[in-house]
C-alpha cells in the first residue's frame, strides 16, 4: 500500500473516533505529567530523597487533570494543594492524638526501651521495618475515631460542593495514610518525618502536573470559549434548519391543502426527534459555555475581547438561542391546530354526507393560507438569522476560512445586492433592518387578508363566537397567525440586537485588541466567595431570596412549629438551626456512607491481629478508592461499579503487556506507559460520562508500573522497609487489582445499605422539586408580566417601582435555570436508572421521561410570553391616541389582568406535592384561565384584530393554550404514577 493509502487509513481512522490533533495533544497532557514523575524517579539522587514513596507523586500527578484549559486548571492546582495542605494538618493532628493515647497507655519503662530501640536503628533506616514497632489499641482506636471524622466531613462538604471532589480526594489520601500508618509511630518526631515525606512526594505531584498544565501546549479558557461559541452558532443553525424542516413537513396534514376532497386523511406525524435532539444539545452546550466564560474572567492571558465582551455575547447568545427555541412553537402550534380541525372534519357533518362541503372548504382554505404565510415568513426569517450568525463570526474573527471564502463567492455572484450588506460587510446591520421592517410590513398585510376572508366566513354562516382555548376556531387560527408573527417579529428584533453588538465590539479598540487580561480583585472576590458559599437547588433557597430582597412585600414560607424569633436569646438559639439542618441533610448521609465504607477496610489496620495484614497486602489503597468511587444513588453505583471494575481490569492487562514487551527495559517501559496511559486519557476526554472509570484505570497503571520501577530503583531491601513485600509484576498487579476492586465493592455496598437511594427515587423527587420550583416561576413570570400590563395603562403610577420588576426578573432568570439543571441531573438518573436493582415490577421509565420533557415544554413556553411585552408598538405607550383605542386597550388590560393564575400555582403545587411524597393526586384539571361573556366576545373580535395591541392578548393566548396542554399531560402522567384519591362509586355497574 503507498504512503498515501495509509495516510488515508489513518486519517479515516482518526476521524471514526473522533480524534484530531488538538484532542491528540489533549489526551497527551494529561498522561504526561505521570510519566515525567516515573522518569524522573529513575535520577538517584530523586530516589533517594522520596525513597519509598516515590510511586506517590505520579499518582497525584494522575489526579491533577492538567488538561484542563488554564483558568480550570489553575483553579484545580490551587484547591487541590489547599486539600493537601490541610490534609497534612488533620494528619498531624490526627497522629498528636494517637502518640499521645500511646503514651499515656504505655509503662514509663517499656516506651523509654521502644524509644531506645528506634534510636539504634535510625542509623541504618534500610536495615529496620515499620512493621517492627509495636501494636498499641489505644492509639489504633483514636486513629481510627479521626479517619471516620475526616472521611465523613469531606465527603460531606464534597456533596454539597461538587467543585471539590479532587480536593476531598487529595484530602483523603493523606489521612488514610497518616491514619493507618500512624498508629505504629510512637513519637511525633517519627509523625511529623513521615508527614513531611508524603506532604512533599503529593506537592511534587501537584508541582509537576502544574508546570505541565501551564507550559506544554497552553490551552486558554479564552481559546475553549471561542471554539464553543462557533459550535454554538453551528448548534443554533441546525436546530433552524430541524425546525423549518418541520414546518415544511405539516404541508401534508389535510387541514394545510386545499384540495381538501380529494386528498385522502393524512395520520399526524410525530414531533421530530431532530428538533429535540438538537435543543437537548443547545441546553448542554449553554451551560458548558457559561462555566467556560465564568472561568474566562479569572484568568491571565495577552489576548483580544475583554471579559466583559465575552459576557455580552454569552448572553447575547442566550437569548437568541431562547427565541430559537420560541420557533419551534410555531409548528407545535400549527400541528395542533391541525389535529384538531381535521378532528372536528371527521366528527362534523360532513364526515357523514349529511352536510354541506362548502363550509369545510373554506375553513381548509383559510388555514392554508395561514399555512402558507406561516411557512413563507418563517423561511425568510430562517435565512436572515443564519446570515446574521455569519456575519457574527466574520466580524469577530471567530470564522473559519472556508465561510469566509464561501460569502467572498456569494457576493461576487449576486450582483443586485451591494457587497456591504452581505455578512460580515460594513451595512448588514443596515440592510437587516430593513429587511425586518419589510417582512413585518408584509406580515401585517396578510394578516389584513386573512382577517377579511375569515369575516366573509363569519358574515356568511352568521356566527361571531369567541370560543375560549385553541380549538380550531376562524378568530383562534387568526390568533395563531398573530402568535407567529409576534415570535418573528421579537426573534428578528433579537438577532438584530446581537449583531449591533458584535459591530460594536469589533469598533472598541480597547475590547478587540489584543491587550494583556487580567482579573479584577471584584472578579477573585467573588470567585473565592463562590468556593465558600453553597448554592442549593430547593423552594427554601429561593424563599430566602425572595424574603431578602421584597421583605413584607413577599408572602412566603412560615416555620409550621415555631413564630418568629423575638428575643436575641430565640435568634441565638435559631441560628444553630443550619448544624442540625446539615447533620441531618442527604449531603451529611452521603458522608456517613463513605466513612462506613473507609471503616469496613481500614479497620483491618486498627485490629491486632489484621494490621500486619493490611500492610503487607496494600489494603490502602481499598480505602483510598472509596473516596474517588462512592456516588450518591444505586443506579449510578452499579453502573460505576461495573465499568470501572471492566477499566481496573484493562489496566491490569496493560500494565503486564507493557512491563514484558519491552522486555522490563526501563526506558521502553517508560514509553510504552506512556502510549498505554493515552488509552484511559481517550476514554477520560471523549467519554466524560466514565470518568471516573478511565481514571481509576489510568491511577492502576501508574501503581503497577511506578511501584515495579521504584523497586528496581531503590533495591529490595529499602523498598521492604514500608513493610510492604516485594512481588514481581505479574504478583503485584493482581494484588492491586483485587485492592481497586474490593475499594470499589465497598462502596457500591455502602451506596445500597442499609437503605439504598435508588435513581428512581431521584427522578421522582428532583421532578416534585421542579414542578414546585415552576409554581414559583410562574408566579415571577405573571407578576412581571401584570406590571408591564399596568405600565400600559397607569406609565405615571408611582406604584411602579423599577427595583422590584429587576429583582422579580433576576429571580425568574435563576429559577429558569435551576429547573433546566434539575432536568438534566433528572435525565442522567433515567440513563442511571437501568442499572437500578430490580425490585418488583418494572420501573415506568417512558413516563418519568415523558414527565421530564412535558415540565421542560411548559418553562420554555412561560418564558416565552414575556417577549411579548417588548413588541408593543410605541404609538401604545403614547397618549396621543384615540379615546376609543384608549378603552379598548385598557379593558383589554383588564381582562388579561383578570386571569386565574392563582388556580395554575395550587395545580403545580398539587402535582408538586403528590409526586414528591408518592400520595395520591387530588382531583385535579387544568384551570381555565379567563371567563367567557358577551363583552369579551366583543372585545376580541375581528373588529379589532388589526389594533397594534391585540398582539399582547393573541400570542400569549396561543403560547398558554400549548403550555396548558402540556399542564394536562403533566396531570395525567401524575395521575397515572402515584394514583388518584377519588371513589368511582357511581361509575361502578353494580350501583343501582
Amino acid at each position: 500500500m503507498s504512503t498515501a493509502g495509509r495516510a488515508s487509513l489513518a486519517s479515516k481512522a482518526w476521524a471514526k473516533y473522533g480524534i484530531d490533533l488538538g484532542t491528540f495533544l489533549v489526551i497527551a497532557k494529561g498522561a504526561l505529567p505521570a510519566v515525567i514523575c516515573v522518569a524522573m524517579y529513575e535520577a538517584t539522587p530523586v530516589a533517594n530523597l522520596y525513597t519509598t514513596l516515590g510511586y506517590l507523586n505520579s499518582i497525584v500527578a494522575s489526579l491533577s487533570f492538567s488538561f484542563l484549559p488554564r483558568a480550570k486548571f489553575l483553579q484545580m492546582s490551587v484547591l487541590n494543594v489547599i486539600g493537601t495542605c490541610i490534609g497534612a494538618a488533620f494528619s498531624l493532628l490526627l497522629m498528636y492524638c494517637s502518640t499521645q493515647a500511646r503514651v499515656h497507655t504505655t509503662p514509663p519503662a517499656a516506651m523509654a526501651q521502644l524509644l531506645q530501640a528506634i534510636s539504634q536503628s535510625s542509623s541504618d533506616p534500610s536495615q529496620s521495618s515499620i512493621l517492627s514497632l509495636p501494636y498499641n489499641s489505644s492509639a489504633s482506636a483514636v486513629s481510627g475515631i479521626w479517619l471516620f471524622f475526616g472521611v465523613w466531613i469531606s465527603t460531606s462538604i464534597r456533596a454539597r460542593r461538587p467543585q471539590l471532589i479532587f480536593p476531598v480526594v487529595m484530602f483523603n489520601i493523606m489521612i488514610n495514610v497518616s491514619a493507618t500508618y500512624g498508629t505504629l509511630l510512637p513519637t511525633m518526631k517519627m509523625a511529623e518525618s513521615f508527614v513531611r515525606e508524603v506532604l512533599l512526594s503529593m506537592l511534587t505531584g501537584l508541582g509537576i502536573s502544574f508546570g505541565v498544565g501551564i507550559f506544554f501546549i497552553p490551552i486558554t479558557s479564552r481559546t475553549t470559549a471561542r471554539k464553543m461559541i462557533v459550535g454554538y452558532i453551528s448548534l443554533l443553525k441546525n436546530t433552524i434548519h430541524a425546525e423549518q424542516e418541520r414546518v415544511k413537513l405539516l404541508k401534508s396534514r389535510r387541514i394545510y391543502r386545499v384540495e381538501t376532497s380529494t386528498t385522502s386523511m393524512q395520520t399526524p406525524s410525530p414531533k421530530s426527534t431532530g428538533v429535540s435532539d438538537a435543543l437537548q444539545r443547545l441546553a448542554s452546550t449553554h451551560r458548558a459555555l457559561e462555566t467556560e466564560i465564568n472561568c474566562v474572567a479569572r484568568e491571565v492571558e495577552f489576548n483580544r475581547l475583554s471579559t466583559e465582551s465575552f459576557r455580552e455575547i454569552f448572553s447575547n447568545l442566550g437569548a437568541v438561542a431562547f427565541q430559537v427555541r420560541g420557533l419551534d412553537t410555531i409548528a407545535d402550534a400549527l400541528e395542533q391546530n391541525a389535529t384538531i380541525q381535521e378532528q372536528r372534519m371527521n366528527e362534523g357533518p360532513t364526515a357523514t354526507g349529511d352536510g354541506d362541503s362548502g363550509e369545510e372548504a373554506h375553513n381548509s382554505q383559510l388555514s392554508a393560507a395561514i399555512y402558507r404565510n406561516a411557512n413563507g415568513l418563517f423561511t425568510e426569517v430562517a435565512g436572515l438569522v443564519e446570515e446574521s450568525l455569519d456575519h457574527f463570526l466574520l466580524t469577530l474573527e471567530m470564522v473559519p476560512s472556508s465561510l469566509k471564502k464561501s460569502q467572498h463567492q456569494k457576493t461576487a455572484g449576486d450582483d443586485a445586492r451591494d457587497a456591504s450588506y452581505f455578512p460580515g460587510g460594513d451595512s448588514f446591520s443596515t440592510y437587516l433592518e430593513q429587511r425586518l421592517d419589510n417582512i413585518h410590513t408584509q406580515a401585517w398585510d396578510n394578516l389584513e387578508n386573512i382577517r377579511l376572508l375569515s369575516r366573509r366566513q363569519h358574515t356568511s354562516d352568521g356566527t361571531e363566537d369567541i370560543a375560549h382555548g385553541l380549538d380550531g376556531s376562524s378568530i383562534e387560527e387568526l390568533y395563531l397567525l398573530l402568535h407567529m408573527q409576534a415570535m418573528l417579529q421579537s426573534t428578528g428584533k433579537c438577532v438584530l440586537v446581537f449583531i449591533q453588538a458584535a459591530d460594536r465590539i469589533r469598533a472598541d479598540k480597547q475590547s478587540f485588541k489584543k491587550a494583556f487580561r487580567y482579573p479584577s480583585l471584584q472578579t477573585l472576590k467573588l470567585w473565592v466567595r463562590s468556593l465558600l458559599m453553597t448554592h442549593t437547588t430547593d423552594i427554601h433557597s429561593t424563599d430566602r431570596s425572595a424574603k431578602s430582597s421584597f421583605g413584607d412585600l413577599y408572602h412566603g414560607m412560615r416555620d409550621p412549629e415555631r413564630e418568629p424569633p423575638g428575643t436575641w436569646w430565640e435568634l441565638l438559639i435559631s441560628s444553630f438551626e443550619q448544624f442540625y439542618r446539615f447533620f441531618g441533610s442527604e449531603d451529611s448521609q452521603l458522608g456517613f456512607r463513605a466513612a462506613c465504607a473507609t471503616m469496613s477496610i481500614a479497620i483491618v489496620a486498627f485490629l491486632a491481629s489484621g494490621q500486619v495484614f493490611f500492610i503487607k497486602q496494600r489494603l490502602i489503597w481499598a480505602s483510598i478508592t472509596v473516596a474517588v468511587a462512592l456516588t450518591t444513588s444505586s443506579g449510578s453505583a452499579t453502573r460505576g461499579l461495573f465499568w470501572r471494575v471492566v477499566g481496573t481490569v484493562a489496566a491490569m492487562v496493560f500494565s503486564i503487556v507493557n512491563y514484558y514487551i519491552v522486555d522490563g527495559k526501563t526506558a521502553g517501559v517508560i514509553v510504552f506507559l506512556f502510549v498505554f496511559l493515552c488509552f484511559d486519557m481517550y476514554i477520560m476526554v471523549k467519554f466524560p460520562r466514565y470518568l471516573i472509570a478511565g481514571l481509576l484505570g489510568l491511577v492502576t497503571q501508574v501503581l503497577i508500573i511506578g511501584y515495579e520501577l521504584q523497586v528496581r530503583k531503590i533495591g529490595r531491601q529499602l523498598a521492604e522497609t514500608s513493610g510492604q513485600p516485594v512481588y514481581p509484576i505479574y504478583e503485584i498487579a493482581p494484588y492491586r487489582l483485587l485492592a481497586v476492586i474490593g475499594g470499589c465493592f465497598s462502596a457500591f455496598i455502602w451506596t445500597i445499605f442499609p437503605s439504598a437511594v435508588t435513581d428512581a427515587y431521584r427522578i421522582r423527587t428532583k421532578l416534585g422539586l421542579s414542578l414546585d420550583l415552576l409554581s414559583q416561576y410562574y408566579t415571577c413570570s405573571q407578576v412581571v408580566w401584570d406590571l408591564d400590563l399596568k405600565a400600559l395603562v397607569e406609565p405615571n403610577s408611582p406604584t411602579l417601582n423599577p427595583w422590584q420588576k429587576e429583582e422579580l426578573v433576576k429571580m425568574r432568570s435563576n429559577l429558569f435555570g435551576e429547573i433546566l439543571v434539575l432536568i438534566e441531573e433528572v435525565k442522567q438518573h433515567l440513563n442511571d436508572s437501568f442499572w437500578d436493582p430490580r425490585r418488583g415490577g418494572k420501573f415506568p421509565k417512558q413516563k418519568y421521561r415523558e414527565l421530564a420533557y412535558q415540565i421542560q415544554s411548559i418553562v420554555s413556553h412561560l418564558g416565552l410570553i414575556s417577549t411579548t411585552a417588548n413588541l408593543l408598538p410605541d404609538t401604545l405607550k403614547e397618549d396621543a391616541r384615540p379615546k376609543s383605542t384608549q378603552d379598548w386597550r385598557n379593558a383589554l388590560v383588564q381582562l388579561m389582568l383578570s386571569r386565574r393564575s392563582d388556580e395554575v400555582v395550587c395545580a403545580f403545587s398539587m402535582l408538586a406535592s403528590s409526586l414528591s411524597d408518592g400520595k395520591p393526586l387530588p382531583p385535579c384539571s387544568v384551570p381555565t384561565l379567563y371567563n367567557t361573556s358577551p363583552e369579551i366576545n366583543k372585545l376580541l373580535s375581528l373588529d379589532h384584530m388589526a389594533e397594534p395591541g391585540f398582539v399582547i392578548y393573541a400570542a400569549p393566548r396561543v403560547v398558554s393554550e400549548l403550555w396548558r396542554n402540556q399542564l394536562q399531560r403533566v396531570i395525567e402522567n401524575v395521575r397515572y404514577l402515584v394514583g388518584e384519591f377519588r371513589f368511582s362509586v357511581l361509575d361502578s355497574p353494580y350501583h343501582a
